[in-house]
Order: C-alpha cells, then sequence, then structure tokens
C-alpha cells in the first residue's frame, strides 16, 4: 500500500503542469499513427526531450488531461493523446521492459541520439533522444550497442552516436583549455540556473549567477566544457553543461482566420493560410502556459542589430494582409493575455469604414479599427496596390521601377506606424531590397522558413508559416529549441 502511495505522488509531482486524471497499474499500450514529440516535465514546464516514429508503440503508466504518461530515458515522458490508437499487441522487437530491470549508468549526450530497434534482423531507427537529455543504460551489448527503456520497450544506441556532456560539476580550479576561434552568430541559452565564473590568476571563481533562459551572444568556445561571455563589460565563463545552442528568434506567420464551420463552408476551406479559431486559441494558450513572451517587430529589430538581449522563451507574431478576421478573433486573445503582434498592411485595400464580416470573402481592417487595436498591434508596410500575381509573378518584381518606387513611398507615406514590411508572397530580389531602403523601410519579412539570428539581414529576416490542421507538439516544436 506505501508503495503505490508513493509511486502516484510520484506522479502528481512530475505532472505538475496538467491535473492527473489517472495513475493506473494497469499499463496500456498504443501505436503513434505519425511521429510524436516526447515531452519531460521540468520546473513545471513541457520540455522537448526527444522524439518517436509513426507507427512505434508506447506503454503507458499513466496519464493527464492530454498526454499518457511513459517510460523514458531515466525517467518519464509525456506525449500528446491525439494521434494516438490502442494496441493489444506487442511486436516481438518491441518487448517491454521488465520492472526489475536495473540501471547500469546514466549518461548525458552532448548531441541528439538515435534509438533503434532488432525489426525482423534489421536494425531500424524508431526516434531519438535529444542532448542534454540523461538516459539510463539497462544493458551492455559487446562493442557496439547499449540497451535501453524507450517508452516502455527494449531498445538500443550506438555507442560510436554517444558524445557525452562534461562532467555536472561545473567547478574547475584552472582553466586548462585553449581558446578557439570565435564561431560567427554563435548564440547560446542558459537551460538553468548558471554561475558566471571569472579567471583570477588561473582559477577559476564564481561571480554571479544567472537565471535560466539568458542568451548569451557570440561567444567564445574554450574548448570541451566552457564558454567565453561577458559579464558587465568583462571577460567571464559558463560551463556548457549548462547551456545549449541558441536555435533564434521564432517568427511566426498567420493571415486568416475563421471558425471551423465557417471555414468549411467557405471558399478558403482547403486554404493552407486560413486557420481555425481553435487552432489559433490553443497556440496561444501554449505560448501563455508555458511563459512565452511575445515582442515587438521593433525589439526583434534591436535584436538583430545587437542592440539588445532577449529572454530564452520570446516569440513574434505577424499577420499579412490585414484581414478583419484577425479583428474578430485574433485581437480579443492577445488582448486577454496581453500579447503583441505587427499587422502587414495592403494600404488601398483599406476601407473608409469599418467592413461588415464575411467569411466568404476577404475584408479588410479601416483605419479606425486599427486605431482601436493598436494597445495589441503594430503596423508595417505590405505594398500600395502591388499585391497581386499575374502568371505566378509578383507584381512588386514584374512592375516598371517608378511604378515600384511610388508604390511603396504610397505604403510607406500611410503606413506610420512602423518602418518594417513584409515581401508579398515572399517575392523579392536584389532590386526589392535597395527600392526598399530607398523609400525608408528598415526591416523586411520573407516567408523563407526558419528562425531570427543577431547579424541576420535585417531585409530577408525568416519567418514560419503556421499551416492549418497542426498538432499542438508540431506547433510546439515550431518555436522550442
Amino acid at each position: 500500500m506505501m508503495k503505490k502511495l508513493v509511486f502516484i505522488a510520484i506522479l502528481v509531482l512530475l505532472c505538475s503542469f496538467d491535473t492527473l486524471a489517472l495513475a493506473s497499474s494497469h499499463s496500456k499500450a498504443f501505436v503513434a499513427q505519425q511521429e510524436k514529440v516526447i515531452f519531460q516535465s521540468v520546473n513545471g514546464s513541457l520540455i522537448k526531450a526527444g522524439w518517436l516514429k509513426k507507427g512505434e508503440m508506447v506503454q503507458t503508466v499513466g496519464e493527464t488531461r492530454s498526454h499518457y504518461i511513459i517510460h523514458f530515458s531515466d525517467g518519464y515522458g509525456y506525449v500528446g493523446k491525439d494521434l494516438f490508437t490502442p494496441t493489444n499487441t506487442v511486436k516481438t522487437s518491441q518487448k517491454m521492459v521488465s520492472k526489475k530491470t536495473a540501471s547500469q549508468k546514466t549518461l548525458t549526450s552532448a548531441f541528439p541520439i538515435s534509438v533503434y530497434r532488432n525489426k525482423g534482423g534489421k536494425v531500424v531507427e524508431v526516434g531519438k533522444i535529444n542532448e542534454s537529455v540523461s538516459y539510463a543504460v539497462i544493458g551492455d551489448y559487446g562493442p557496439n550497442w547499449y540497451e535501453i527503456n524507450f517508452t516502455g520497450y527494449r531498445a538500443f544506441i550506438a555507442k560510436k552516436d554517444i558524445k557525452t556532456m562534461p562532467p555536472k560539476s561545473e567547478k574547475p580550479v584552472e582553466v586548462l583549455e585553449t581558446v578557439l576561434p570565435i564561431v560567427p552568430n554563435q548564440n547560446i541559452i542558459t537551460v538553468k540556473e548558471t554561475p558566471i565564473y571569472m579567471n583570477e590568476n588561473g582559477t577559476l571563481k564564481e561571480v554571479a549567477k544567472v537565471d535560466k533562459g539568458t542568451r548569451y551572444q557570440n561567444v567564445r568556445n574554450y574548448g570541451v566544457n566552457w564558454y567565453e561571455v561577458e559579464n558587465n563589460g568583462a571577460k567571464a565563463f559558463v560551463c556548457k553543461c549548462k547551456v545549449k545552442v541558441d536555435q533564434g528568434i521564432p517568427v511566426l506567420m498567420y493571415h486568416h482566420i475563421l471558425t471551423q464551420e465557417e471555414k468549411a463552408n467557405s471558399v478558403y476551406a482547403n486554404a493552407s493560410t486560413t486557420v481555425t479559431d481553435e487552432e489559433f486559441y490553443a497556440q496561444m494558450d501554449y505560448l501563455k502556459e508555458n511563459e512565452y513572451e511575445t515582442i515587438t517587430a521593433q525589439q526583434l529589430y534591436e535584436f538583430v542589430m545587437e542592440k539588445k538581449s532577449l529572454p530564452g522563451k520570446t516569440v513574434v507574431l505577424t499577420f499579412d494582409d490585414g484581414i478583419n478576421s484577425t479583428g474578430k478573433y485574433a485581437y480579443p486573445k492577445l488582448k486577454d493575455y496581453g500579447f503583441k503582434a505587427i499587422q502587414f498592411i495592403i494600404s488601398n485595400r483599406i476601407p473608409e469604414n469599418p467592413q461588415p464580416f464575411d467569411p466568404n470573402k476577404l475584408r479588410f481592417l479601416s483605419e479606425q479599427e486599427m486605431a482601436e487595436m493598436s494597445d495589441v498591434f503594430d503596423y508595417g508596410g505590405h505594398t500600395h496596390g502591388l499585391h497581386n500575381l499575374v502568371s505566378n509573378e509578383s507584381d512588386l518584381l514584374s512592375k516598371p521601377k517608378e511604378v515600384v518606387m511610388e508604390d511603396l513611398k504610397t505604403n510607406r507615406e500611410i503606413i506610420t506606424d512602423t518602418s518594417f514590411f513584409a515581401y508579398p508572397f515572399g517575392r523579392y530580389n536584389d532590386t526589392t531590397i535597395q527600392q526598399l531602403k530607398e523609400v525608408g523601410f528598415t526591416m523586411s519579412f520573407t516567408t523563407v522558413n526558419g528562425r531570427v539570428q543577431p547579424n541576420d539581414d535585417v531585409y530577408q529576416l525568416k519567418r514560419q508559416n503556421v499551416h492549418p490542421g497542426i498538432s499542438i507538439e508540431q506547433f510546439a516544436s515550431m518555436i522550442e529549441d
């Protein structure tokens, strides 16, 4: 009885991010219908720790409202309940790990590591464990393989793939390693509270601590264990065991929002730029629950220009075209959460007065509506009248230079809130960039997939389109490092 109470207590602690609905001693098996992200709970937040391939199985040890709890690495993991189907079949290649199996040792890889199973005599990759995630080795298979518990089943990792993290003790007595050349745009984020050290006569002395999620830009590499950073203008050091490589700021791109019923019954039923209000709300809920900060485009500009550092959990929300559905569905949610965003406006489509919402037509924000929502939205340019594709070619590229320059000047004069721009349909070239500079635009966004780093070309910033139909796990993978 006492063991059962202790087990339940452990599960409750692990699931502080969500109310525990069931912690049954009878495990259940499920098959993934698509690639699934595996999370771990760290200080009440879900952190991406690995992934499982489509068609692979998990054994659950409990569940929350939205996630199954599984055995993972040296503890527990979480997978979203969507796109799993129950099964009573245990494949011979996926034998369950005995509860009595003892761990031989625990490793923490400095890089993502592939996980394999033996399927019909072939070694097949079934998932990955992310860098900095500890995992228990439960068997040694000769010179090439370790056996581990992966989602409740026996699996294997190749010894040749393992590059372990430096020891967790980050307090050496000397700086022994030779400095390596600085890596351009090598940026890092602390993954936990991190001591800062300074070199005093060959000995490292702790001088401060920084919070989890602190960014450092253009750090210098000191070999296996250390990065050189700046602390109050002086040279300092942080242990690599406390940080991860910064993947950059995610900039998310939205266009049009409708309810599920409105979308299904409209001409936008299959549009890749129209999400449902429920999808959008769930994504904003995820940002809020996981303590992301939505920054303005101006803050992003300062970050790119290396004038400003940003918190680890930072995201930029952008909306192209200025469609009035964003006022109906996005604005109230963003305002409620205190979020910021930017709309890129096609200025010749701004109506004189607010237009009634119609799910079957694109209606655009009026100046009055834009002003009323300025507590949430900033506004940037998206051309005046050149937001058109003719024979799959953008007017911004095909029209004569004098027409383009006049259009951009008009757009810049009408949309004075910011000096930022988004390329219609993502189409641009070197001439376009020069034209933007000449009329006074200082930053522009593409539709090229990726994130934003310091010193990126400020006229070719990358974004990520939020497609309809993605799961919350897929959304999380767009913004998490």
